[in-house]
């Protein structure tokens, strides 16, 4: 099938059709897209804690890494973290605890 024959064949569709059409042709662009690959450290969301007081050694307060995930999430979305470990993120300034 060539392009002419293509765009004749969904000019004869119903408007509905058309327009799934378009959704799915928008679909693949960006499916397809060429994408440039950024450096994960280019990310705004590595290293957000790297500039924190209180980050500089976090071993002192023993915070492991699936905690300072789940924390720098919270902080990232503004959202309050419930959690029964309150001990480990009591230290992480503007994070707000909600008991659990």
């Amino acid at each position: 099938m060539n392009t002419t024959q293509l765009l004749n064949d969904i000019e004869q569709l119903p408007p509905e059709a058309q327009h799934q059409i378009e959704d799915f042709i928008a679909f693949i662009k960006t499916r397809y897209q060429s994408t440039t690959k950024t450096k994960l450290s280019e990310e705004e969301f590595v290293g957000m804690w790297s500039n924190r007081p209180e980050m500089q050694d976090s071993a002192s307060h023993g915070l492991l890494i699936p905690d300072a995930l789940i924390a720098s999430t919270a902080l990232y979305l503004n959202m309050d973290l419930a959690t029964k470990n309150q001990r480990d993120y009591r230290f992480i300034e503007n994070l707000k605890l909600l008991p659990y």
